[in-house]
């Protein structure tokens, strides 16, 4: 996949020998949550060098020969093991096909810019294993495969924004959540040499303070803050940051802002949160909410509203 773009490349490669390969792209174009099924065909618009589909993406590769029939009963083992709707309908538009020695590829590449050929998909698979390589250098500590691997999986949940970096809460279904962001913080950002983006991170969330409380999600079209823990997890991740980096410019730029969140956790905000002035503990409810990660509601009513002394 491409770094920082809607774009993805696919290399086949013959290691010995003469083949040919034939390449049958099997598309859909639908919500992350839905399946879809035959009934009607899809739009298919053919290129110089390959398709659009649905108007959505465009997908490029050699020797394309038009086509277009439903491939059938495709079935998502992911999906069924978590109990989702498995199986669906998808549109095989079309071969690509080359004849190949050894050492020779047929590449593919889908793009959603759709007035440009895609990304040379070689250039994308060279682009990612430099990106690897890079992203070791940076993180602090030993390196073994393992870290290796760990520091690569890191990058994948961190995202450009047009406000900034954040990391996203689990693909395909969530974006930015606080709680998830700054638990998860040092992890992404501190133990993979990237404080800089991290500090961008701080200092955005930081903007979004209301009533002593971060911004729980956007993730519904507006700035919620119906969250007890994300903001403690903030400055913890705050905290972390300046005694790993010696960051004390970062520590006198938000220090108004951790005065404002004490003050107002002490003072007592929304939904019930508030310290108890005799045990010192943080407590929160509110009917109708679910304050914590266990904040799934059902009809309006949460499932497990742990309202009161939350662990």
């Amino acid at each position: 996949m491409a770094y920082a773009a809607s774009a993805v490349g696919v290399v086949h490669r013959v290691t010995a020998g003469e083949a040919r390969l034939e390449v049958t792209p099997l598309c859909t174009w639908r919500d992350q949550h839905a399946e879809r099924f035959a009934a009607g065909d899809p739009q298919v618009e053919q290129t110089s060098s390959g398709f659009v589909f649905e108007t959505a993406y465009r997908v490029d590769g050699p020797g394309y020969r038009p086509g277009g029939a439903w491939y059938r009963g495709v079935h998502h083992r992911e999906e069924a093991a978590r109990g989702l709707g498995a199986d669906e309908d998808l549109w095989a538009a079309g071969t690509f096909t080359a004849d190949l020695r050894a050492g020779e590829v047929l590449s593919v590449s889908a793009a959603v810019d759709l007035g440009t050929r895609p990304p040379d998909p070689a250039a994308l698979v060279a682009a990612a294993r430099g990106r690897a390589q890079t992203l070791a250098t940076l993180s602090r500590g030993p390196q073994d495969e393992v870290d290796r691997i760990l520091v690569t999986a890191a990058d994948r949940f961190v995202v450009q924004t047009p406000t900034g970096p954040t990391a996203v809460a689990g693909y395909p279904w969530f974006g930015e959540w606080s709680r998830d962001l700054f638990t998860s913080y040092e992890g992404l950002f501190l133990c993979t040499g990237r404080a800089d983006e991290g500090r961008a991170v701080l200092t955005r969330a930081a903007g979004t303070l209301s009533e002593g409380m971060l911004a729980n999600t956007a993730d519904v079209g507006t700035l919620e803050y119906n969250t007890v823990d994300a903001t403690l997890w903030f400055l913890h991740a705050l905290g972390r940051h300046v005694a790993q980096t010696d960051d004390l410019d970062l520590a006198a730029e938000l220090a108004d802002t951790v005065t404002a969140i004490l003050s107002a956790h002490r003072a007592g905000t929304r939904f019930g949160i508030d310290v108890d002035p005799d045990t010192g503990l943080l407590r929160s409810g509110s009917p109708g909410w679910a304050l914590t990660w266990m904040d799934a509601r059902i009809d309006g009513q949460p499932v497990t509203p742990r309202s009161g002394y939350p662990v």
